[in-house]
Parts: C-alpha cells; structure tokens; sequence
C-alpha cells in the first residue's frame, strides 16, 4: 500500500490486535518525541471507540509495528502494536 491515509474503524482497529494479549503497547507524541507505554486492552479499545479518526499509518508506524494511528480531538496522536499479519491482511480488503 501508498503512504495514503487509510481511515479505519474502532472495530477494525480492534481485530487487528494481537489475539490473547491483556495490554497493548502504545506511544503517544510528547512534541518532538514518542512515549512508550502500555494499555489495558479494553482502554485501548476505549480510545478506538472514543477517537476523533483512526487511521493505518504509513511505513514508519508500520516499521515500529504500531501501525494503528489514533487522533483523539485535542490533535493528539497515539501508535498501537498490532498484528502486522492481520494489518496487512485488512489492507488486502479494503483495497
């Protein structure tokens, strides 16, 4: 896939985790730097449902392996892990 925005939905978003896992990684933009940290899963599927726009990022969030960019509406974005087979996967179907 291009660097375009892929606009995605919070239960995408959600099916694209990593099966089993309790947390999930996440790291957030602080200015100029990321802050990693980790996330009940259900309050990372709290900020999917509750995101301004969810979005699979491009190369360099597929790099980190935290492909799953959400915009909360302070402008504020955040990068979780996911699954990169079942990313790719999705990408597959939306286009």
């Amino acid at each position: 896939m291009s660097d375009e925005k892929v606009v995605i939905t919070a239960e995408q978003a959600e099916s694209v985790l990593h099966d089993g896992a309790k947390t999930v990684h996440n790291f957030a933009q602080v200015g100029p730097m990321l802050l990693g940290c980790d996330y009940e899963r259900e309050d990372a599927i709290l900020a999917f449902k509750t995101a301004k726009l969810i979005e699979i990022g491009g190369e360099g969030c597929k790099g980190l392996k935290h492909p799953i960019v959400v915009h909360d509406d302070t402008g504020r974005h955040t990068f979780f892990e996911a699954d990169m087979a079942k990313v790719e996967a999705l990408e597959r179907t939306l286009g």
